[in-house]
């Protein structure tokens, strides 16, 4: 069969045209959102020492960046910490589902995905709920990278809170808490809590200070927040689709 483009009937050159510039499209809104993530991520480093008080406690109200959440015993004295939060108009049975299937080689981490692929990561973020994620277990492990040591599970307390990492070499150390709270007229809030060691070796400075790793936190647990705030809303909003269209079948 010709691939000649003049040869094709008139409709399929049509189609093949439409999916071509689909995917250029597709293609120049991640490499644009890439772009503003790294430029996002170059500025906060660099603007650590005005940013790093204000952005530790991203979305917080009242006392939940100082009140106690699971997992902190996991780093008694962390040389960092910060607690990042979001409201979303689902209920934490809604929200959980998002949390548990976090991780690399299962449903993404809802963040900067171009990002953290330029880096190795092979992550691909999913907007669907995947069944086989669903029962996180405690001893499990979530990877962050294909060859980086992998995060295990601590806590899980469904719906409510999971929680990963903890000391790696009685030194130094990451603990990364999740905690979904109820609140008023069915929404919840969404609290992610990181908390760090490291010793005086440089690899560990690199790997757990908060010079690094905590304008990466920022920049990606915030992308992370506003999608699985997105994506928790949207599934309530079409159940209760569902729910108004099934109704109104029964009648």
């Amino acid at each position: 069969m010709s691939t000649d483009p003049r040869r094709q009937p008139r409709g399929r050159r049509r189609l093949t045209g439409s999916v071509s510039t689909d995917a250029r499209a597709r293609g120049i809104a991640r490499l644009t959102e890439t772009t503003g993530a790294a430029c996002r991520f170059a500025f906060e480093l660099v603007a650590s020492p005005w940013r790093r008080r204000r952005r530790i406690r991203w979305g917080t109200i009242g006392d939940e960046p100082d009140r106690a959440l699971p997992g902190d015993d996991l780093i008694a004295s962390p040389g960092w910490s910060s607690t990042h939060a979001i409201a979303i108009c689902a209920s934490p049975e809604r929200v959980w589902p998002w949390v548990a299937q976090l991780g690399q080689g299962r449903g993404g981490f809802y963040s900067h995905e171009g990002l953290e692929n330029l880096f190795g990561c092979q992550v691909r973020n999913t907007d669907r709920i995947i069944e086989e994620f669903q029962d996180p277990q405690v001893g499990h492990e979530i990877r962050l990278h294909p060859r980086a040591p992998a995060m295990p599970i601590r806590i899980v307390d469904q719906p409510r809170s999971l929680v990963l990492g903890g000391m790696v070499d009685g030194k130094s150390g990451y603990s990364w808490a999740f905690v979904i709270e109820p609140d008023s007229d069915g929404r919840s809030r969404l609290l992610v809590r990181g908390r760090a060691v490291s010793s005086r070796a440089l690899l560990s400075r690199l790997s757990f200070g908060a010079w690094l790793l905590e304008p990466i936190a920022f920049v990606m647990e915030t992308k992370m927040l506003s999608t699985i705030a997105e994506l928790a809303e949207r599934s309530t909003a079409q159940a209760g689709s569902t729910d108004r269209s099934e109704s109104g079948t029964r009648r």
